[in-house]
């Protein structure tokens, strides 16, 4: 009896310290789902401004002869460079930080996980385009920093860690970043483009340029992004009864509000 009652003794004080434990365990692992979360979104914005902004400026702004408007643009299109670097050194040091209270990994192995190889690309590809951009080198050095950034951030997406049919989830992930890119975060240089435009000529020049490019790029993104749902959905009623179902019925909402806009 008496090793009875010290065995239960000794359980329940076990138990009082691994409780709070537990509870910080679990605050913290709520923390990082939303700072995740939250992360990626600002990831994904960022990713877009930047992409669109050396896409419109190396694509749609080429006949601007204003030195002033694109030198507005490019201070735009740095600021977005470094928004996203920000955010991305953000996310691997929150990655980071979790895995290391969590497990025994060191930062030799953190250092060879794929989120932050992922991570390192996009911030070299900003960094790049931050500093490269204003300079002879940005018609060839920009367009390849923007495969950077787009190569780290489809690894960090699900089609890498798909099993079946990686490669093409990989080309369809691809296909839908950039032409999100393109059309979505493109949108705000046109604005400032068509604002701070003295020419009429001009302006009507890159509007048609960018007319062209977004119609192209909204069949790319309803195509790839319809074969996505598809694949990780796999059917109609996932779609309308699950989280990742509510997320894709509200980006097709917002791609609609966008269509509307852009009539």
């Amino acid at each position: 009896m008496a090793g009875t009652r010290g065995g239960r003794s000794h359980l329940a004080r076990q138990g009082a310290i691994s409780h709070p434990v537990t509870t910080r365990v679990t605050v913290l692992l709520d923390i990082f789902g939303f700072l995740s979360v939250l992360l990626r979104g600002l990831q994904m914005a960022f990713e877009a401004l930047t992409v669109g902004g050396v896409i419109f400026l190396t694509g749609i702004a080429r006949a601007v002869r204003d030195e002033a408007l694109p030198r507005l643009l490019t201070r735009w299109l740095i600021w977005a460079a470094l928004a996203l670097a920000g955010t991305q050194i953000c996310a691997v040091t929150v990655n980071s930080a979790i895995l290391v209270g969590s497990t025994d990994m060191g930062l030799d192995e953190l250092i060879g996980a794929g989120f932050w190889i992922s991570g390192m690309l996009v911030v070299a590809g900003t960094v790049a385009v931050g500093t490269l951009v204003r300079t002879r080198l940005a018609r060839i050095a920009a367009p390849t920093a923007c495969a950077m950034i787009l190569a780290g951030s489809v690894m960090a997406s699900h089609s890498v860690a798909r099993v079946e049919h990686r490669y093409v989830l990989v080309a369809l992930t691809l296909a839908h970043h950039l032409a999100s890119a393109a059309w979505i975060g493109g949108l705000p240089y046109l604005l400032l483009a068509l604002r701070h435009s003295q020419d009429t000529r001009t302006a009507g020049a890159i509007v048609h340029r960018f007319s062209g490019m977004a119609m192209a790029s909204v069949a790319v993104l309803a195509g790839a992004g319809a074969a996505l749902a598809l694949v990780y959905t796999g059917s109609i009623s996932a779609i309308t009864g699950t989280t990742y179902g509510a997320m894709l019925l509200s980006k097709v909402v917002l791609t609609v509000l966008l269509l509307v806009f852009g009539l």
